[in-house]
């Protein structure tokens, strides 16, 4: 008889624990994979720290402009940053008069854009970050003097002007 095999106990009982062997190998892998979804646990955390913002806007010296005569006057507004940011600075006039027809007012020889008795002028600089300064012109010339010096009958009197100034920085970075 030759071609067959002689198996014994202990070779059966070998291939059985081989199987066994294997097939706990095999479990205990999708096992663990099962088990680790759902009890897997981790720590995590992010900080963040918020920029510092400071830009400060000063006026030049005063300028008081003598409307009874033709007169033109500049005011300086000296903007400074001292942000970790680069900023975007816009600026809007308020007048207490409606005076627009009487007197030109430019920023930088920008007219701005005129509403009633308000000028807005936008994107007057960007200023990068850290102590960064930019001086800008505020130039007042007159177109009508009379408006100033003359009422509706043509009797002399005078005219007050004055303005607010709001000055609003943005961040950009």
């Amino acid at each position: 008889m030759q071609g067959q095999r002689k198996y014994s106990l202990h070779t059966i009982i070998f291939g059985i624990a081989l199987i066994l062997f294997c097939l706990v190998i095999i479990s205990t892998y999708m096992m663990s994979g099962l088990y680790a979804r759902y009890r897997s646990a981790g720590l995590s955390g992010d900080d963040a720290r918020v920029a510092a913002f400071s830009v400060e806007a000063a006026w030049g010296t005063d300028v008081n402009i003598d409307w009874t005569e033709t007169a033109d006057g500049a005011y300086q507004v000296v903007l400074t940053n001292n942000s970790e940011v680069a900023v975007r600075c816009d600026m809007v006039l308020t007048l207490n008069a409606d005076v627009m027809d009487a007197v030109k007012i430019t920023l930088d020889d920008s007219d701005g854009t005129v509403s009633g008795n308000t000028i807005t002028f936008g994107n007057i600089c960007e200023l990068a970050p850290n102590g960064t300064d930019s001086a800008h012109q505020l130039k007042f010339s007159v177109k009508d003097i009379d408006f100033f010096t003359k009422n509706a009958t043509g009797e002399a009197h005078s005219e007050a002007v004055s303005f607010k100034a709001i000055i609003t920085c943005t961040q950009i970075d």
